[in-house]
């Protein structure tokens, strides 16, 4: 396999910067590594925190209705921004990836 697409895969489906540090470009891959890991830090303690607040409303034992209904209402609005952030730039990280691969790849 190709070290271009090594670096691509590694960095699409394991975790983005990933491909970059296999590639030797460090700086380039902490660049994708800090936000993804903020973006998955936040939308974890946004979970945990929705979590813990559903726990302590039930009083008695919910419909599946009411427990629909608030899990909708108690999301963030920044939830999907953040989402959007951290999809961008695993595709980004995975593409920039790709990119470096094929300069090494052409370099010989």
């Amino acid at each position: 396999m190709k070290v271009s697409v090594k670096a691509a895969l590694l960095s699409a489906l394991v975790f983005p910067g990933f491909g970059q540090f296999y590639l030797k470009r460090y700086g380039r891959g902490l660049a994708f590594i800090i936000p993804a890991l903020i973006g998955v830090g936040v939308i974890v303690w946004m979970a945990v925190a929705s979590v813990l607040n559903r726990l302590d409303s039930m009083t008695a034992m919910p419909t599946m209705a009411n427990l629909a209904d608030s899990a909708s209402s108690n999301t963030s609005p920044y939830y999907n921004v953040i989402l959007f952030l951290l999809f961008c730039c695993w595709v980004f990280a995975a593409i920039d990836a790709y990119r470096i691969g094929k300069e090494k790849e052409r370099q010989g």
